[in-house]
């Protein structure tokens, strides 16, 4: 193998090697916010917070990471808060942490008005009625 074709393979292990690290390791624990105003009249004053895409996994640490979410919400003091779905993680059950834990973890968010959820496509691999019982019975509509 010529020296040019060895560089080439190990800037190329570098590269991969890096967005694996980032990929599982930086992005999926990074929380973004956007804050955007509508001028919408009838809606004056109402603060909405929209938060999804959370796919809580079965270790330890995810505990932490969806507290932290769930901090970031009602640091907003939200009159009203939906959640967009993809509560669980992966394809399979094993692949997440219980629903029935996220739940109950989701249920501590503050609203004035109610917590709305719809589901996301990872729902519906867990089970969509079982994640709509669980967060129906800690209080999330």
């Amino acid at each position: 193998m010529n020296l040019f074709i060895k560089k080439l393979f190990f800037i190329g292990i570098v590269i991969a090697t890096f967005l694996g690290t980032y990929s599982l390791f930086v992005e999926p624990y990074s929380l973004t916010t956007t804050k955007y105003r509508i001028n919408i009249p009838s809606l004056s004053g109402l603060k909405i917070i929209f938060a999804s895409d959370f796919h809580i996994g079965p270790y330890f640490f995810e505990q932490w990471r969806l507290q932290k979410i769930i901090t970031a919400i009602n640091r907003e003091n939200a009159d009203i808060v939906i959640l967009g779905g993809d509560y669980v993680k992966g394809h399979r059950k094993e692949s997440s942490m219980s629903i029935d834990n996220i739940a109950a973890s989701l249920s501590k968010i503050k609203s004035q008005s109610g917590i709305f959820a719809v589901l996301g496509n990872h729902d519906s691999y867990y089970g969509k009625d079982e994640v709509k019982a669980s967060l129906s019975a800690h209080g999330i509509n």
